[in-house]
């Protein structure tokens, strides 16, 4: 077991003492103790506040661009309807063609043959 070495008085009487103010020290303890959670709140709050702008600015790109989509789509149908349409009509065209084609043939060799 270690001994304790008290000082003596001379010593004390030597040294430079200061005088303290009772709880200086606990006054300080507390505004850490308080201060600390409150910056630390105030940085998260701070941190929240700007996730929620860059949500707020993404969800409203977002609701941008699918509307940007949904408008292209409307076109890409409104095309392949118009394609499908005129695939339709010259079939029919050609159809028509061939058949009067036939029908001149037919009228020309009637004509031929008297």
């Amino acid at each position: 077991m270690r001994s304790i070495r008290r000082r003596s008085t001379r010593h004390l009487v030597r040294g430079d003492h200061r005088l303290l103010m009772v709880g200086q020290g606990r006054r300080r303890l507390w505004l850490l103790a308080l201060g600390l959670p409150l910056l630390v709140g105030a940085l998260w709050f701070a941190e929240r506040r700007e996730q929620a702008a860059e949500l707020a600015a993404l969800r409203e790109e977002n609701r941008q661009l699918k509307a940007s989509l949904e408008e292209s789509r409307l076109l890409h149908r409104e095309a392949q309807a118009a394609e499908r349409q005129l695939v339709r009509r010259n079939a029919e065209l050609s159809a028509r063609v061939k058949r009067l084609s036939t029908e001149l043939a037919f009228f020309r060799k009637q004509k031929d043959n008297p």
